[in-house]
């Protein structure tokens, strides 16, 4: 009976232990699938972090891609509107309005574009464009002062004006003082040459002391020069609704000989112009 009694004792102790491990195993099992179930959950979340950073990285490039078009479009729109407009067909009577400044002391004793060793006290100018050579009528809208002088240097390299004038003519037209006026530039002659060369044995040149609006005012410049030079003359010239009356000296083979004459000219007192006679 004790034997029976210790046999079934002995069971019931094996089955409470065979229990007990079959609820740990559960319990372990629960864990691990816990285990499993946070960890595809951190995965879940670390994939929709890196979802989101590649969104925010791509809206970040978009960004920046926008920003630098616009800024692109805004050099563009700025740089149309500080553009020069077309250039004009040149031709005798074209005319523009705008600043004009002059040059002296610094720049005098140098080399033009043209090649001709600059002098201030000559009538000449620079222009961006005009061939060089051109003749071109200067016009004071301030004071109403003119002059004509020839495009022999390329200029002015400031954007808001038009022409540079030599201290000889800014000295007619009144613009010393003030720097830079307000002038209507009108071309009266063509250049014989983009640099101003000969262009073959026709080219014959002459020195114009005088261009009035007035041909009594021309007829006398005429008179007093006509004891002292041989060939002066009056020559009339219509450009544009304008209509001028130049006062020539001489006509010559070269360049050379015509400008011999005009230092002479000059010693008097006179504004003089080395041109190009018609052909």
């Amino acid at each position: 009976m004790a034997k029976r009694k210790g046999q079934s004792a002995k069971r019931i102790a094996q089955r409470a232990k065979r229990m007990a491990g079959s609820r740990q195993q559960a319990a372990g099992g629960k864990a691990q699938r816990a285990q499993r179930e946070a960890h595809g959950a951190k995965s879940i979340a670390h994939n929709a972090q890196g979802d989101g950073s590649g969104r925010s990285a791509l809206c970040a490039m978009r960004f920046r891609a926008m920003r630098h078009a616009l800024c692109l479009f805004l050099v563009l729109v700025l740089v149309a509107s500080c553009a020069r407009p077309p250039a004009q067909p040149v031709r005798v009577g074209g005319a523009e309005v705008g600043l004009a400044s002059w040059y002296g002391p610094d720049f005098h004793g140098r080399r033009t574009s043209s090649g001709e060793i600059y002098d201030m006290y000559q009538l000449t100018a620079a222009h961006r464009e005009l061939p060089l050579g051109t003749l071109i009528m200067v016009v004071n809208l301030d004071n109403g002062r003119s002059v004509e002088l020839r495009v022999n240097d390329r200029g002015p390299f400031v954007a808001d004006r038009i022409v540079d004038v030599s201290y000889g003519a800014a000295r007619l037209l009144g613009m010393i003082g003030p720097g830079v006026i307000p002038v209507r530039v009108t071309i009266t002659h063509l250049g014989i040459g983009e640099r101003g060369e000969v262009l073959g044995p026709a080219a014959r040149f002459t020195v114009q002391v005088g261009s009035f609006i007035s041909l009594e005012n021309a007829r006398t410049l005429e008179r007093s020069l006509a004891d002292g030079f041989a060939g002066v003359e009056v020559i009339r010239r219509t450009v544009g609704q304008d209509t001028y009356f130049r006062v020539w000296v001489g006509d010559f083979p070269g360049r050379a000989d015509a400008q011999a004459v005009a230092e002479k000219l000059a010693g008097r007192g006179l504004a003089v112009l080395v041109v190009e006679r018609d052909r």
